[in-house]
């Protein structure tokens, strides 16, 4: 910007700082909506005695202490964004070894809320270790409203250990809000796991809880190595016990994804007939097998799936009347959110 924001209030304490901005008291002026926008600079002096390492977190005070919220506004609405926290660590001490994780992309079907995405955490080095790993122990928590934990799989050259069986002793505990994993490559020592560069340790494969997602939505939940689910987060060396990593916590994104059908095409013959109304009376009245899509049964596109479909299908194949809503003869995606839902749908 070529001049300073209208209000720019910077507030330091002992523990962090809070930043409230407006760029234009008349709306007019402001900031496009762009990647990796950079607002502000934050300096921070080293104190010698303190820590190695300090956490750097977005948080919020508000409530009835008040404060201030991480938010967002824009063209007169308020946005509370995702956040991303990480840490600063002394240049001249060596972190040794980070566990991270990266964001991660699962996708949901917007019209039963049932989803999966996959983590991998992964070892990263500090800034110059070399050294064989006898073993590790990690415990990542999740949001258990939204996500459960199915399996945990060891990954990468943990995978690879015995000719693809994996480490001699691998122990998961699949918890509500987590998980946690020991795994020891060799009891006898002889097998170890050569670290010279990040590698993938195991990968979680989760799911979601359909109840908890706003249809429609992409949605997020943090995961957080935390050593407060009954594990730890630390390395085995084949030369000593155990040292802890350092932890850079990430997000799993879900995004809405629906899948492809043809709206009529009820018995999915790629025609759109006669026999597509005796398949929904079938299925509403005569014992007939369940609709794999019932989306493609709902007709009208009124949300159910109901006899009302089999009138409005029967209307327009033989009383010139409206044609099914999109997706219609072409697969396609459901334009509508509704609570009916499309497990499979074979479109040619």
């Amino acid at each position: 910007m070529a001049s300073p924001p209208d209000f720019l209030a910077i507030t330091p304490f002992t523990t962090g700082i809070t930043v409230d901005c407006l760029i234009d008291n008349a709306s007019v002026i402001s900031l496009p909506p762009e990647n990796n926008l950079i607002l502000h600079q934050v300096i921070y002096d080293w104190v010698p005695s303190g820590s190695q390492y300090s956490d750097i977190v977005f948080c919020s005070n508000s409530g009835s202490s008040g404060g201030t919220d991480a938010v967002i506004y824009s063209e007169g609405e308020e946005f509370t964004p995702f956040t991303f926290d990480n840490f600063l660590f002394n240049g001249f001490i060596d972190p040794f070894a980070f566990y991270s994780i990266f964001r991660s992309i699962g996708s949901y079907d917007p019209d039963s809320g049932i989803g999966s995405v996959s983590v991998t955490p992964i070892i990263a080095p500090g800034l110059a270790p070399s050294f064989l790993l006898s073993g590790l122990s990690m415990a990542v928590a999740h949001d258990s409203s939204l996500l459960q934990v199915d399996s945990v799989v060891p990954a990468g050259l943990f995978a690879d250990l015995f000719g693809g069986t994996g480490p001699e002793v691998m122990l998961v505990e699949l918890l509500p809000n987590g998980w946690t994993v020991d795994i020891t490559v060799d009891s006898s020592g002889i097998v170890t796991i050569p670290f010279n560069g990040s590698q993938p340790a195991v990968t979680a494969h989760y799911s979601t809880i359909p109840s908890a997602i706003n249809p429609g939505s992409c949605i997020a939940s943090w995961l957080r190595f935390d050593n407060t689910l009954g594990g730890s987060n630390e390395l085995d060396f084949d030369t000593m016990c155990c040292a802890s990593a350092l932890e850079s916590n990430e997000l799993a994104v879900l995004i809405p994804v629906s899948p492809l059908f043809s709206r009529g095409d009820v018995n999915q013959d790629s025609a759109l007939n006669l026999a597509d109304a005796v398949t929904q009376l079938g299925a509403l009245f005569s014992g007939g097998p369940a609709l794999s899509c019932q989306d493609s049964g709902d007709a009208n596109d009124d949300g159910n799936f109901n006899i009302a479909d089999t009138i409005f299908l029967l209307g327009f194949l033989f009383n010139s009347g409206p044609p099914p809503a999109e997706p219609f003869i072409e697969c396609g995606t459901d334009p509508s959110v509704d609570t009916l839902g499309c497990s499979s749908f074979d479109c040619p």
